[in-house]
Order: C-alpha cells, then structure tokens, then sequence
C-alpha cells in the first residue's frame, strides 16, 4: 500500500531553491479502483476504523519548485493525465476545506492545487497505478511576501496579510494584562497590610506564619479585601506549601485506599494520553501500531472511556459515604441541599 506519509526534504528544497522555493503539506483522498487488486486490500484494510488509519488518505509534503521542474518534463496533454478532479467519496465524509484554518491558504490552493495533483499522481500511477485528488493544505516560502501575493484570494486583509495579531490574540493580551496587573496590585497590597500588622519583636518566618495563620477571617475583612488578596502570590504560596492537618474521622481513615486507586487510574490515563500521538503525529511506520492496537492487553489499556468510567464509580461512592454521615447528623434533607450539592459539585 502507498505509505500513509510522504515528505520531501524540507531543508534541502529550501537550499536548492534559495530564491523562490515553496513547500506545501498536501492531502490526498485515493479514487475508487475496483479494476486494481491493491484498491480491494486498501479498502478492506481502512473499514477497520477502530484500529486503521484510512490507507486510501495520504498526507504529503511536497516541494514545489521540484514538482515544477518534474512536470516541466511533459508536454501539456501527458501532464493532464495525472490530474484528479474532485470526485464524491464512497463514504458519508465529504472533501471539505475551510480556508480560515491557515492564513492565506486559499491563496496556496488556488495557486498549487492542479501541479500538487499531478505530483502527488505521478508517484501513485507510476508505482501503484492509482489516482488521488489532492488539495493543498497550507504552504511555506523562503521569499518574501507582497501584500499582493497574500491578498490574492482575497480574503484576508491587509493587517492580517503584514502579520498583525488576530482579534483572539488581542483578547488573550488583554487578559492576560489584566491578570498580570491584579496579581501585582493584590501582591504590593498584600506586603502593605503585613508590614502594618507584624509583630516587631517577632521573626520574619513566624511573623509571616501568624499574618497567614490569621487568615481573612477576622472581624473587619471585607469581601472586597479578601478578593483583592487572592490573587497575592506569597498568599497562595503559603496556602500551597502549608501542612495540612491530619484527618482523624473514622470515616477519613477508612478512606485512605482510595488515594492508591486513584494514583493507578491516574497512571493509566496519563499513559493514554502519552500515546495518543500515535493517532495524531505521522508515523514513519504505521503498521506497528495497527497492530499492537489489535493485541488484547492495548485494547484493555487504551480503553479509556472503561478507565474515566472509575472516577465516576469513586465520586458516587463517596457521595453514598457524604450522605450517611449527613443522615446520622440527623438533619433535615430538603430541595435546597440537593441544589446546592450539585452546584458544589458542578464547581468542582
């Protein structure tokens, strides 16, 4: 089968174009074949979604400037040979592009999409006698860039072609002033509000303890203080390196296991996230991982809707736990617990 990814050498076209060399990540989407023996085993191979790639979409990256020269080659009629047009897919998915997703990139397509379709078949015809059509992702150049080439498409503007930040970008410096501006605000106030209320003849470790120690729940802390004080860095710092008190409820004590359950799911989905690349980065060699997901000890461990599945088996029980100890206290349970149960419990 043709290897799900292909790449040119991305330095090497840069070097022997210096001047106008352009390289673009393209995707490919194999025509139907019925006639050739290899579309039947592609096509058995890829139904398998759960534990196949798609072998009949390829992703490839091609340096522009070497398919022009290799194109160059042929006359006009042979070149047309190895163009795909766009055809409907078998399957419910359709061939989609959005062109926000990369700046420019309906100006690369445009540009590219008939000499990437003939590139990217002249391997494939040549060595597995199939067609693809193929669509230009995004491209990258080492010239420099008009105003005019970006605007070509013509749907990007001109601050957005010369490399200014998009509206989102300018949302996320806003917040991120705003927070870099109330934990400086919160932190001198902070300083300010200790040195009036330490002890003289104390040291500067205890004196800091017993300012902390304190906390804001004293007689005339507002609700404006105490939100201006959370954002203090040697505040949060104290909160985050205090030694915490040790449980002595029975109930706590009984608990404890729970803690070595939650570090073994803990691992276990931190271990399926680690592989996920798999799925998502090309792989040189893809077949591995087709099939160890076919072995039963990967299908065990990268189940994860079975492993989140604990954490919710954990929370209900400890909501059963919570419930008890509150029925024992001999409380009326109304509406109003529910509510505010599960509105702890959405916070959390």
């Amino acid at each position: 089968m043709p290897p799900l990814y292909l790449y040119d050498d991305y330095d090497r076209c840069l070097e022997e174009f210096p001047v106008r060399a352009t390289y673009c990540l393209v995707d490919s989407w194999i025509v139907p074949n019925d006639s050739i023996p290899l579309w039947s085993v592609i096509e058995q191979f890829s139904t398998d979604t759960k534990r196949s790639f798609r072998h009949d979409r390829l992703q490839r990256g091609l340096c522009m400037s070497r398919c022009h020269q290799l194109m160059s080659k042929f006359d006009r009629r042979t070149q047309m040979k190895y163009f795909q047009p766009r055809f409907i897919a078998n399957d419910s998915q359709e061939i989609t592009f959005d062109p926000n997703t990369f700046r420019g990139a309906l100006d690369w397509r445009n540009r590219y999409r008939r000499l990437a379709n003939q590139c990217v078949n002249y391997e494939l015809k040549r060595q597995y006698a199939l067609m693809a059509y193929s669509t230009v992702e995004y491209c990258v150049t080492n010239r420099q860039q008009t105003e005019r080439d970006v605007l070509v498409s013509g749907l990007v503007s001109s601050t957005e072609a010369l490399g200014d930040g998009d509206a989102i970008d300018v949302v996320f410096l806003l917040l991120l002033g705003l927070l870099l501006v109330c934990t400086l605000i919160s932190t001198v106030y902070d300083c300010y509000r200790y040195r009036r209320a330490v002890n003289p003849h104390a040291t500067v470790t205890d004196g800091l303890k017993d300012y902390y120690r304190s906390g804001l729940e004293r007689p005339g802390v507002g609700r404006w203080t105490i939100l201006l004080l959370s954002f203090s860095l040697p505040r949060n710092w104290h909160l985050l390196t205090a030694a915490r008190k040790k449980a002595t409820g029975t109930s706590t004590k009984d608990l404890r296991f729970i803690q070595s359950v939650r570090f073994l799911v803990m691992y276990l989905v931190i271990a399926g996230h680690s592989m996920l690349f798999n799925c998502i980065f090309p792989l040189h060699n893809p077949q591995y991982v087709e099939l160890n997901y076919r072995r039963f000890i990967t299908m065990l461990v990268f189940n994860g809707i079975t492993v989140v599945q604990t954490y919710f088996t954990i929370s209900g029980f400890l909501l059963a736990v919570h419930f008890v100890d509150f029925a024992e206290k001999q409380r009326a349970f109304h509406l109003r617990d529910v509510l505010q149960s599960v509105l702890y419990r959405f916070l959390r």
